[in-house]
């Protein structure tokens, strides 16, 4: 991770703390899910699947 967008992250949380955003989310002070499938895909596909999970949704190729 460069410099320069590890700044950029740490001003944008910074940012977020102060606003007040960061506080009384679902799930804070609780330990995370213990989801072992999502050892095996990258992170960003854990995060999509998840989404779906929670709104119900269905891929297209499930549909299909």
């Amino acid at each position: 991770m460069s410099r320069s967008f590890r700044q950029l992250t740490k001003a944008q949380i910074q940012k977020a703390l102060a606003e007040g955003k960061l506080k009384n989310l679902d799930g804070e002070g609780k330990p995370l899910p213990y989801r072992p499938g999502d050892a095996f895909i990258d992170a960003g596909t854990a995060v999509g699947h998840r989404m779906m999970a929670e709104a119900s949704a269905l891929p297209e190729e499930i549909r299909i």
